[in-house]
């Protein structure tokens, strides 16, 4: 689904990760992935929630481990279901 023709985010998309400059002890421990934790709660695309700057999520590194807080930078500001 798309919102005036810009795709929108669901919690079932894959991310790049940025700004994950986290260690474990000496060995670099990079975000590989991301667990949404607060979707929006209304509305889906094809199953999936969407996301917005109010959906909460958790970076975690390749073992799982979580690394941190994932923020949302920006998103459109208004969606219209027909």
């Amino acid at each position: 689904m798309k919102a005036t023709s810009t795709p929108m985010a669901t919690s079932a998309d894959t991310f790049i990760v940025a700004g994950c400059p986290f260690f474990a002890g000496n060995v670099p421990s990079p975000c590989l992935s991301v667990k949404w934790i607060v979707t929006d709660m209304r509305v889906k695309v094809g199953g999936p929630l969407t996301l917005s700057t109010a959906s909460k999520g958790l970076c975690l590194n390749a073992t799982q481990a979580p690394q941190g807080p994932v923020t949302i930078a920006s998103t459109q500001a208004k969606v219209k279901s027909q």
